[in-house]
């Protein structure tokens, strides 16, 4: 499965930050995430942020308006093996939504 040979399956980080971007394309949308850095006032670090495919995103009622830049996302990862700042979602908090999206 490609997905494990790019993202560590068995490590999940959980991030929130400001939306920057919403990519929705096929097979699978990404999000550019701007997160603030806890230990270093005023970095801000921004994370790739891959989803699950377009057809899953929509069975789970999000499409490309559901999101918009400037909105806080919290969401679940699955972190780059390579240490950078870039992951696999997971688990997506959506205001009051909690959205879990398989890898498929």
């Amino acid at each position: 499965h490609a997905v494990a040979g790019v993202y560590d399956l068995n490590k999940e980080v959980v991030l929130e930050g400001r939306l920057k971007k919403l990519n929705f394309t096929n097979p699978h949308a990404s999000i550019e995430l701007s997160v603030p850095d806890k230990k270093i006032k005023g970095k801000v670090t921004d994370w790739i942020l891959t989803t699950a495919a377009i057809t899953t995103l929509t069975r789970q009622g999000i499409n490309k308006t559901s999101m918009k830049p400037g909105e806080i996302l919290k969401v679940t990862i699955l972190p780059a093996r390579n240490g950078n700042p870039a992951g696999f979602i997971r688990n997506l908090q959506l205001g009051d939504r909690d959205i879990k999206l398989a890898i498929d």
